[in-house]
């Protein structure tokens, strides 16, 4: 239930980073009378099925089957399908579906709007969707240009960029609580009290020793830190062989991937979730690329065998890493045969 916390940050302690985002679901669960968890419970269901379905589209309307190799990633799996508990139900969520909308066929500029506004939505609720915020841009490059070149395209883009660019100041100014417990009576007022709810990301705020020390230290204690290049060579390798055995058309694509997901670098140096963060990159460069694929500007040239693909399924379902620095190989399939044992 804790997951459910991060979502339902408010105010109630005065400023602080995602408090509005908590507090416009507070407010919105106090005027239809029901409770904020249920509120948060559906809009929660509602972005997992919209990724699902979105990422399904993207994958069935490519004309190269071998695309799917896009989406055989443990660090997708890792945050979509919910293996790894600790990096599901996530805020980042909501910009993967923005993403994902603008990498859809088709889009006019209702869709970028709506997305922009995903995207600005998300940035309250979660500092990772700020840092997003370019590779929403680069989306929009990529696959709806012609908007870029009109007045009101450019008036959203130049919106969406001085929003989030507030937001991120925002969220420097006030990035800690002295104390955290306002927030955490405002939701035991409203019916949760006994439940861990508070704890997680609401009690976070109020840590001291939150940041870059806090980062170090886990670090250094990580006995298993060697295993992070590995994690990341794993999660990244499906991505990597299929752009390898492809031609892409549009200019300067792969360093414009590479641009999109830089910007998240920086959630390294103070934060824990390190998983998460990778996951966020691998599944914002699957996007940009199924996006790239659909259009038939990256074209697979090279064949990839249905033994080989089967091979990248396996590891995607063996392979996974926890929500910080301590990578494991335990992904959902050890997991799994782990609770068959007596």
């Amino acid at each position: 239930m804790w997951l459910q916390g991060d979502w339902l940050v408010s105010l109630a302690a005065g400023p602080i980073r995602r408090g509005a985002f908590g507090e416009a679901f507070l407010a919105i669960a106090d005027a239809f009378g029901v409770s904020p968890l249920d509120a948060v419970v559906l809009v929660q269901g509602l972005v997992v099925l919209a990724l699902f379905l979105g990422f399904a589209r993207l994958v069935s309307a490519q004309s190269q089957s071998v695309m799917v190799l896009a989406v055989l990633s443990p660090g997708i799996f890792a945050i979509l399908w919910s293996i790894d508990p600790i990096s599901a139900l996530r805020k980042e969520m909501i910009g993967l579906v923005a993403l994902i909308w603008l990498a859809l066929p088709g889009g006019g500029m209702g869709r970028l709007i709506a997305s922009g506004a995903l995207m600005v939505a998300g940035g309250l609720g979660h500092e990772i969707m700020i840092l997003m915020t370019p590779a929403w841009l680069i989306a929009t490059w990529l696959f709806l240009p012609e908007l870029l070149a009109k007045r009101a395209g450019q008036v959203v883009v130049a919106t969406v960029f001085f929003l989030g660019f507030a937001e991120g100041l925002y969220a420097l100014k006030f990035a800690n609580l002295a104390d955290a417990s306002p927030i955490c009576a405002a939701l035991t007022e409203r019916g949760m009290a006994g439940s861990p709810i508070c704890d997680g990301a609401i009690a976070w705020l109020a840590d001291p020793e939150n940041g870059p020390d806090k980062v170090v230290a886990a670090l250094q204690r990580s006995w298993t830190v060697w295993l992070l290049p590995i994690a990341w060579l794993v999660a990244s390798a499906p991505l990597l062989r299929l752009w390898s055995a492809s031609s892409c058309k549009r200019k300067h694509a792969g360093w414009l991937i590479l641009a999109s997901i830089a910007p998240i670098c920086l959630l390294y140096l103070v934060g824990l979730d390190w998983g998460r963060w990778f996951a966020v990159q691998i599944t914002i460069a699957a996007t940009l690329m199924l996006g790239l694929g659909l259009r038939g500007n990256l074209v697979p040239v090279r064949q990839i065998s249905s033994r080989e693909r089967t091979i990248w399924l396996v590891s995607a379902l063996s392979w996974g890493f926890l929500h910080d620095p301590i990578i494991t190989t335990r992904g959902f399939f050890v997991q799994l045969v782990d609770l068959l044992k007596f």
